[in-house]
């Protein structure tokens, strides 16, 4: 589990457990809400990671994120490593 603070049409930033980055260039799965979305970790640090979409989203469902609260809980699955957890 992660939180996620930051999302646009393109990715989304995120918090995990400090000390535990997710590593660059892993493809991983994020779960919002009930829908996943496709991305690549294209950056990472200590405290927080980035996330680029493997596909845009539009800007309802961004809006819809937006709307449902302030730090979305999300949960990570890379398909290229086991399963790498991130706290709120």
């Amino acid at each position: 589990k992660g939180t996620l603070l930051d999302i646009n049409c393109y990715g989304t930033k995120i918090r995990h457990e400090k000390g535990k980055p997710l590593q660059v260039g892993v493809a991983v799965e994020i779960a919002i809400e009930d829908f996943f979305v496709e991305g690549t970790v294209v950056w990472s640090n200590d405290h927080y990671s980035g996330i680029q979409f493997k596909r845009s989203i539009d800007l309802e469902a961004v809006d819809f994120v937006c709307s449902k609260t302030s730090g979305a809980q999300l949960n990570l699955q890379t398909k290229t490593a086991p399963i790498t957890d991130a706290v709120s």
